[in-house]
């Protein structure tokens, strides 16, 4: 605790529906609120999913309100968000960021996009992550859980949830005795679900496994900006197909996440149809070999 590092532990909260839908709990009113007895997704607006980074050291936390998809790019983004917004004004001397996390959902140390997403993050912001998955149900104390959540919940509770705005203004309502502060901002990003990680992209991880649970806990070191491995990975969330063709992409959709960094080439539509024409004009000559 004494050291010029943050301690963070993250969870992503339960989605919630948006909507005129029953909520649970009490509140003050001057009348009956009518709302749907039940909470059917059909009867929705949306749904938003809550992301909270509780800063241990100094009891502060910042919740990230995504609007889909919980996904390991968007827990990054929400890390990448807590640095730039609080991390760096408060630990300017900082080298490494602990963080404790689940050991399943979108950040579970079995999915191989997480560990690619958090190599980009630490290139990004030039930090060395060292991760601590809680083992398997043990959840329960992930300081997250107990600290911020149950007073998140208790400032929602009994209230409509209409729009985004409506839970993020209640959200920012919560506060406990001992002085828990709470920052919440909007991802409006749509983040794919489904993606695949390349075994030659997981080969170039900068990556430290400690101890005899070394898949639970790892360190992960910054790349240098500009080398291969830092291209290969910057370009994976454009699918494999353009790692299959050898294209490498020049203005990446994902370059919050690579650092910004720009390398040769562009995978345009014309340059794959052409590897393609390649490929199956070398395939003509050999075809009736096949068919005699």
């Amino acid at each position: 605790m004494k050291s010029d590092n943050p301690i963070l532990s993250i969870d992503t909260k339960k989605k919630e529906k948006l909507g005129n839908l029953y909520r649970d709990g009490q509140v003050y009113c001057t009348q009956a609120i009518e709302t749907y007895d039940h909470d059917y997704p059909h009867l929705a607006k949306g749904i938003i999913v809550p992301h909270g980074i509780y800063d241990m050291k100094r009891n502060e936390a910042l919740i990230s309100i995504g609007l889909e998809n919980e996904t390991a790019e968007f827990i990054c983004d929400s890390i990448k968000k807590w640095w730039n917004k609080l991390g760096k004004k408060y630990y300017p001397n900082a080298s490494e960021i602990l963080i404790f996390c689940d050991a399943g959902g979108a950040n579970s140390y079995r999915h191989n996009v997480f560990k690619v997403a958090l190599q980009n993050l630490a290139t990004a912001l030039n930090l060395t992550l060292r991760i601590c998955h809680y083992p398997p149900y043990t959840s329960k104390w992930n300081p997250i859980e107990h600290r911020v959540f149950p007073h998140v919940s208790r400032a929602m509770e009994g209230v409509k949830l209409e729009s985004v705005k409506d839970a993020k203004k209640l959200i920012e309502n919560t506060e406990t005795k001992t002085g828990l502060n709470v920052v919440v901002h909007t991802i409006n990003k749509i983040y794919k679900t489904g993606i695949k990680v390349a075994k030659e992209v997981l080969d170039k991880i900068n990556i430290t496994k400690h101890g005899e649970l070394g898949q639970l806990n790892y360190t992960i070191a910054p790349m240098e900006v500009g080398v291969g491995n830092a291209r290969v990975i910057s370009c994976i969330y454009l699918r494999c197909q353009i790692l299959l063709i050898g294209a490498v992409c020049v203005n990446c959709a994902h370059t919050d996440l690579c650092g910004g960094h720009q390398v040769t080439g562009v995978p345009t539509v014309p340059l794959v149809l052409s590897k393609i024409t390649t490929i199956i004009s070398s395939l003509i000559p050999i075809i009736p070999k096949f068919l005699e």
